[in-house]
């Protein structure tokens, strides 16, 4: 048996930076996107990345041209999507395994242009 799984609730993951600009965390749940996610085109770099941390929006640098030492605005911001991922799940009244679709959100794409 195979079904899809989509509610309105937050996954309660803590954001990790690792490296440079990207969250570790990942949101399940495709309703997600209903809270909303702010716009960070027109931000500095720090400021951007400041913003999306702190509500725990997971997020990528995907494009960053410039050089590092100048001042850094993000000039564009895109929905990386979802992956799927499939979970096994015990069905204790059926006694057989239900394989369950999970949608994760990837989070953001950034790009950055330093002048």
């Amino acid at each position: 048996m195979r079904r899809t799984l989509t509610a309105a609730v937050l996954a309660a993951t803590t954001a990790l930076t690792l490296g440079t600009g990207v969250a570790s965390a990942e949101w399940l749940y495709e309703d997600i996107l209903v809270v909303g996610i702010p716009n960070v085109v027109g931000m500095s770099e720090q400021d951007a990345v400041a913003t999306l941390e702190s509500q725990g929006i997971p997020y990528t640098i995907t494009n960053k041209s410039g050089s590092a030492l100048t001042v850094c605005n993000v000039t564009e911001q895109r929905d990386k999507g979802f992956r799927t991922e499939i979970r096994p799940e015990w069905d204790s009244w059926d006694q057989e395994w239900d394989f369950v679709e999970y949608k994760i959100w990837r989070g953001l794409g950034l790009t950055v242009v330093c002048n």
